[in-house]
């Protein structure tokens, strides 16, 4: 799911009791995620994913879009923007244009080097 080590692994939960009963028998989970996290840390609501047979690639989209939607909609994360690929293209062209018309960017003191 990208740079950071964080994988996508399958969590069995064998037990006969389950199986008889039918419950389910897994769920897709994040791992390996910073400082010791769990998945269910990063979301109000959990995220679970319980077909098994969904190849990963799958797996990982449904996570993205749900995580998205969800942090789109939170009032508790007012500073962060999330944006689908026209947004990002949208706002990549904003700050181009104000860089080519010499107007100061937003992180331009992380861009240049230090004197």
């Amino acid at each position: 799911m990208g740079g950071a080590g964080i994988r996508i692994e399958w969590e069995d939960w064998e037990s006969e009791e389950r199986e008889k009963s039918g419950e389910k028998e897994g769920s897709w989970t994040l791992v390996n995620l910073p400082n010791g996290k769990f998945e269910h840390e990063l979301w109000n609501r959990p995220i679970c994913i319980f077909d098994k047979s969904l190849l990963i690639q799958e797996v990982v989209l449904l996570k993205q879009e749900r995580l998205f939607d969800e942090w789109q909609g939170d009032p508790s994360l007012v500073n962060l923007d999330c944006f689908d690929r026209p947004g990002i293209d949208r706002e990549v062209r904003y700050w181009q244009t104000e860089l080519d018309e010499g107007r100061e960017t937003y992180g331009i003191q992380v861009t240049e080097p230090a004197v």
